[in-house]
């Protein structure tokens, strides 16, 4: 009988054994699982991250460009300036507007780039011809008619970056 009771006693501890060392390595794999879940999700949100940092980098490109094409278009309609230089300033100005546009069209939705060649359109358009509205200070002029299509640009941006940035923003 006492062999019996150290084969019971032996075969518990080593019962106890295999149970605790199964609970172990379950609770290791649960870490695990857990540990790799959490990686994904902030490799995802650095990965999010980072393409929100892109296209708001070429957001804020296509802005300056328009910026700078709207100084072109004071300059000409406002100030008179209409030499050789000017010329290819305003040439070079709206190549460079329509790249933006189309970089902004592979990498941004369809609202955004919607909006951007509208934006696009106006600004080459007060480039060429001027306002539609000419009187004085035509500069002003300039400002008013293209405010409408760069507030909608503005707008479709701002949502467009904030969806890209997550719930919490």
């Amino acid at each position: 009988m006492q062999l019996s009771s150290e084969m019971i006693t032996a075969s518990a501890s080593l019962l106890v054994g295999v149970v605790a060392g199964g609970s172990a390595l379950l609770g290791q794999r649960l870490t695990l699982r857990n540990t790799e879940r959490a990686e994904v999700r902030r490799s995802a949100l650095a990965l999010a991250e980072t393409r929100r940092q892109e296209r708001l980098t070429h957001v804020m490109a296509f802005l300056e460009a328009v910026q700078a094409a709207e100084r072109i278009a004071v300059d000409h309609h406002h100030y008179g300036v209409d030499d050789e230089q000017w010329q290819a300033r305003a040439n070079a100005m709206i190549d460079r507007l329509w790249v933006l546009q189309k970089t902004l069209h592979l990498l941004c939705d369809e609202e955004l780039n919607a909006a951007a060649r509208l934006l696009a359109f106006a600004v080459r358009d007060l480039v060429r011809d001027g306002p539609k509205d000419r009187t004085a200070p035509v500069e002003t002029r300039i400002w008013e008619e293209i405010g409408p299509s760069r507030r909608a640009f503005l707008d479709v941006a701002h949502l467009h970056l904030r969806e890209l940035a997550g719930p919490n923003s």
